[in-house]
């Protein structure tokens, strides 16, 4: 019992003479000087990519204590908190706007509150989440955390010099590479891999693969700015070596998991930021295998919209389209169409009134992977329709329909638009109609509307017809994508080696991964081996399988850029 009042003793003084006199070196710190230059400082594209200010401060339940820290649901939650400290820095950075630069160094405010931080008896400084999540019991640990307020410490630093931020810096790492066995959050894997864990004692989300990512990024900062602390560069070098040796284990051919503890896949928005990250990545390590996997994963993000979050600059983002196979054989850049029915734009939408509506909104969700079928004996009266009503009227001149089958029957469909609903349905007069990714375009003289009505003519009377996608477009605004994607037919592969070959056109930068099986089905279920990016216009695949299949990705310097299909040599 006297040990443990000693003890609480001990902890109360510690804490008083953390507040009152920061600056006393602990003698279980090892402290570095900083470097004077800071040309390595880089935009944090995680945030200046992905969000705009307008995100941290307009998203519902976000505002400010007295002292101008950030809070969320009235808490005080660190990465938010170092997020919008972050933010806040790039926008001054940008815009020389001092409210931004003040905003920025009102986060320090959380530092200096030993009721939020915790002064661990090492000296180091960890920060605590007090609410439970998951298997999580308060207080737990991030090594996300613990990164991104050495990011946001450094960037203080860099406007202030102010000197106890190199100290709180020091004391952040410290508790970040504390192994998790002792209360932090380094994972030793094994002898040579080890992993920051984003939540440090969790089994149902270990090994998170994003919240590692950033812990790198913020131990390449810490490195820079001091690089006398060799010791902390191993473990930096280290968690690369990790990084690249476990990533296969992440990618899915077509998706990528969060983690490794219940294995979830990313949606729609996690799948566009990790893009990103790999983008960063690739920046400021130069090492080509992030560029390859930042292209690779922007075929797996492609239409994936992220619809009503407030200041998401990743909304509407295609980083990568499919191709169309041109009649000489060139793989060529498909054309993108601004989408006009969106989950904020549509009013109301009707059907029939005998048809079932239920899940009519996978319409027009952005995701093919949802779809809305019906039959025609659905309908009382024929033919059977499909009405969208519009908040606003919008100029259109293209409509896009994707079935869920690889072909679509559509020569008794007719198309109607009205301005206003007092207004007669005039009928569409289609001038053309393209193919592209399987998809029809239909386009027409521009109109202005806010009604638009199919009707299903010929409609087959027992095969249901379903629909993956149906949205009107602004084919006058059309774009092509940073990158092109396309993915080859089988090609048989000979016992030892088969070469191959593929041309390219006002292309500069391409990569091509492949994946084998010794049957079509078996490649189906393989996974594109993400350790070896092609870049070459001629190469030799070895493998025992009998069958590959590869997947082209090239950036469109213009309209123009176009590759070959790839053919056996």
């Amino acid at each position: 019992m006297v040990l443990k009042k000693i003890k609480t003793v001990v902890c109360i003084l510690s804490c008083f003479f953390f507040c009152t006199s920061f600056h006393v070196q602990d003698k279980d710190i090892d402290y570095f000087t900083p470097s004077k230059k800071f040309d390595w400082l880089k935009d944090f594209k995680e945030i200046s990519e992905c969000f705009s200010i307008d995100y941290l401060e307009k998203t519902k339940g976000r505002t400010f204590d007295s002292s101008g820290i950030y809070m969320a649901d009235g808490k005080y939650h660190p990465v938010n908190i170092f997020h919008y400290g972050i933010s806040c820095f790039d926008v001054y950075r940008k815009t020389s706007n001092e409210a931004y630069k003040q905003k920025c160094l009102n986060q320090f405010k959380y530092f200096t509150d030993t009721s939020k931080c915790v002064l661990k008896e090492d000296g180091s400084i960890a920060f605590p989440y007090k609410v439970g999540w998951r298997d999580l019991k308060p207080p737990w640990f991030s090594g996300l955390a613990q990164a991104e307020g050495i990011i946001y410490l450094i960037r203080y630093y860099y406007l202030t010099k102010d000197e106890k931020a190199l100290e709180y810096i020091q004391r952040v790492k410290k508790f970040m590479l504390t192994t998790v066995d002792c209360g932090g959050t380094l994972n030793n894997l094994s002898d040579s891999t080890v992993w920051i864990e984003e939540y440090a004692t969790s089994k149902s989300k270990a090994q998170v693969i994003n919240g590692f990512v950033t812990a790198i990024i913020g131990l390449r900062e810490y490195c820079y700015l001091f690089p006398g602390d060799t010791e902390t560069k191993k473990i930096l070098d280290k968690c690369l070596f990790s990084h690249k040796t476990l990533f296969y284990k992440y990618d899915l051919g077509n998706g990528i998991y969060y983690d490794l503890g219940e294995k979830q896949v990313v949606g729609a928005w996690y799948s566009k930021w990790q893009v990103i990250q790999m983008k960063q990545m690739f920046e400021l390590f130069g090492d080509t295998f992030y560029k390859n996997i930042e292209m690779l994963w922007s075929t797996y993000a492609y239409n994936k919209p992220v619809p009503t979050m407030i200041g998401c600059l990743l909304t509407d983002t295609n980083f990568s389209s499919p191709a169309v196979l041109s009649k000489k054989g060139w793989i060529e850049a498909g054309y993108n169409s601004r989408q006009l029915l969106k989950s904020d734009s549509v009013l109301n939408l009707c059907v029939e009134r005998k048809m079932n509506s239920s899940g009519i909104k996978n319409l027009f969700d952005g995701n093919e992977q949802t779809s809305f079928a019906f039959k025609n004996n659905d309908s009382i009266e024929q033919p059977p329709y499909l009405e969208f009503e519009l908040k606003s009227a919008v100029k259109t001149n293209a409509l896009s329909i994707k079935p869920a089958k690889d072909s679509l029957d559509y020569s008794g469909y007719k198309f109607y638009a009205k301005e206003k609903e007092t207004d007669v349905w005039k009928e569409i007069k289609i001038k053309s109609i393209d193919i592209t990714d399987k998809k029809y375009i239909f386009t027409f003289k521009e109109i202005n509307c806010a009604h638009f009505r199919i009707d299903f003519n010929l409609m087959p009377v027992k095969n249901p017809v379903v629909f993956s996608e149906i949205n009107l477009l602004t084919a006058s605004a059309r774009y092509i994508t940073n990158l092109t994607h396309y993915i080859t037919n089988d090609y048989a592969l000979s016992e030892a080696e088969t070469k191959f070959k593929t041309e390219k056109k006002n292309v500069d930068n391409f990569v091509i991964f492949y994946k084998t099986g010794n049957t079509p089905q078996e490649v189906n279920g393989a996974k594109w081996i993400v350790y070896n990016g092609i870049r070459s216009t001629q190469f030799t695949i070895k493998s025992k399988n009998k069958y590959c299949r590869f997947l082209l990705i090239f950036k469109n310097n213009s309209s123009e850029s176009a590759m070959s299909e790839i053919k056996p040599v």
